[in-house]
């Protein structure tokens, strides 16, 4: 088992008998006693590699901003870079639906917005319409719950300036009326369970 934490203190580390071996394993990972089969990943002690993009990525500060910069300049269509925007989306979703919002989550919220409108443009680009509209029905679910075989339906028949508006719009919905009330001032049809 791994536990993944985004720091540690060097006394805690101690109190775990936890041991790197830096040699076999790189900086940042350290091992428990072995008849306890578990490990330590430290994110901020991570070597800053592609191959540990997506651990630092869940860290903090500027350990998570250099990341996400590294992720910005990877080419368009490599795969870490539209997996990794996916979640970040996804996770902006989440972060906006909390309660209390701590200031350093607020920081990457507006951190996030650029590259949710990159996300949009790109695929604009590449022509993935279909795959736009699953990102923003994606998105609608984990903001608003969800959502009737007929609003799917709708949200997958919108253009694509319309699911960009949508996509944008999404960010502050925090219930379905929301959705219903944009689809009315975008002059689109409301459909209804009956």
């Amino acid at each position: 088992m791994w536990i993944i934490t985004p720091t540690i203190a060097a006394h805690k580390l101690e109190k775990f008998h936890a041991v790197s071996n830096e040699i076999t394993w790189g900086s940042g990972l350290y091992l428990l006693p072995e008849g306890l089969q578990t490990g330590i990943i430290v994110v901020h002690q991570l070597p800053a590699i592609v191959e540990t993009l997506w651990f630092r990525l869940m860290g903090k500060g500027k350990v998570q901003q250099t990341a996400m910069s590294e992720i910005s300049a990877l080419p368009p269509n490599h795969p870490y870079r539209n997996n990794a925007l996916d979640l970040l989306l996804s996770y902006r979703v989440e972060l906006e639906a909390k309660q209390n919002i701590e200031p350093e989550e607020q920081a990457l919220i507006m951190q996030l917005s650029p590259l949710l409108l990159e996300r949009i443009a790109a695929s604009e680009q590449r022509g993935e319409l279909k795959g736009y509209h699953e990102l923003v029905l994606r998105l609608l679910k984990k903001k608003i719950g969800g959502l009737s075989v007929e609003v799917e339906a709708q949200v997958r028949n919108l253009s694509l300036l319309q699911a960009e508006t949508l996509g944008e719009a999404l960010l502050d919905f925090t219930q379905p009326s929301d959705l219903f009330q944009w689809l009315q001032s975008n002059n689109l049809k409301i459909f209804t369970a009956s």
